[in-house]
Order: structure tokens, then C-alpha cells, then sequence
């Protein structure tokens, strides 16, 4: 590559997913994709490593949908996920469709008898949400981010 100054170089007026960003490093050049720059904000139904954990071991991320919430009661799914090492994020939201009313989860009240409370407990198999009202007209999104033993 020529000398080129960055002062030289034309401003990008957009940036598409497949247009390259070149990484000038002191003797080396390196491209990375806009793909790559913004993986770690990526939400998917299947795993995607996200980053790394504190030990240096990825970290993946993967959403659960649930269809719907219960009435009053507990509604449990399978995560699918294989050789779990420990869950390093769990959050999620439930979505009512005929309005888009979002509660975050786990959910609480401040009202003195804690009806309409959305908890939410995740194990090696399973996520498992408990409310405390009737909540079967809203689905639900788990984030679960988590490291694996085979890393």
C-alpha cells in the first residue's frame, strides 16, 4: 500500500455490510468487515460468540423465544444449550402483540400485593418463568450469554 496520509484520504458518506475498514497499525495493515466491527450486538435464535470472558473463554449468546407466558403459573422451555460452563448474562422481555406493552424480566411492582411479578430461574436445561398474573397474551425473549466447558 502507498504512503497515503489519513488527511488525504475521502470521507465515506455510508458504510454497507460488505465494505471493508482498514486498521493501519505501526508496520502492519489489517481489514476488518462492518459485519465483524458490530458482532458483538448480534441476536440470534442460534449461538454466536459474542466476545470473551474475564478467563479468556468465549462468550456466546443465544435468545430463547417463548410463545407465551402463563396465567397465573409457571411456563418452562429447553434452552438446547450443550456443554454449558456457567451463564455469564440471563435477562430477557416479554412482549404483548396487540399493543407492544415490553416488561423487562424479571419484573416487579410496587404495589403492596406484587401482582403481576415475572420471575425468571435458568438451569443447565431449562428456562423457567413464574407469573404472578395473567400474562399468556405476551411472549418472551431470554438473552442467555454463557461460556462452554469445551473452550
Amino acid at each position: 500500500m502507498a504512503n497515503i496520509k489519513v488527511s488525504q484520504m475521502t470521507t465515506a458518506t455510508e458504510f454497507n455490510d460488505d465494505d471493508y475498514v482498514m486498521i493501519i497499525q505501526s508496520n502492519t495493515n489489517k481489514k476488518i468487515t462492518k459485519q465483524n466491527m458490530y458482532g458483538n450486538y448480534a441476536y440470534s435464535i442460534n449461538e454466536k460468540v459474542i466476545g470473551k470472558w474475564i478467563d479468556n473463554k468465549p462468550i456466546y449468546r443465544k435468545v430463547i423465544e417463548i410463545n407465551a407466558l402463563a396465567d397465573n403459573g409457571i411456563v418452562s422451555q429447553n434452552h438446547s444449550i450443550t456443554n454449558l460452563n456457567h451463564f455469564t448474562n440471563v435477562y430477557g422481555i416479554a412482549i404483548r402483540s396487540s399493543d407492544n406493552d415490553t416488561l423487562p424480566i424479571p419484573y416487579t411492582t410496587s404495589n403492596s400485593t406484587n401482582t403481576g411479578v415475572i420471575t425468571m430461574y435458568v438451569n443447565d436445561t431449562a428456562i423457567t418463568i413464574n407469573a404472578t398474573s395473567d400474562r399468556s397474551s405476551y411472549k418472551a425473549y431470554v438473552i442467555l450469554e454463557y461460556t462452554k466447558t469445551t473452550d
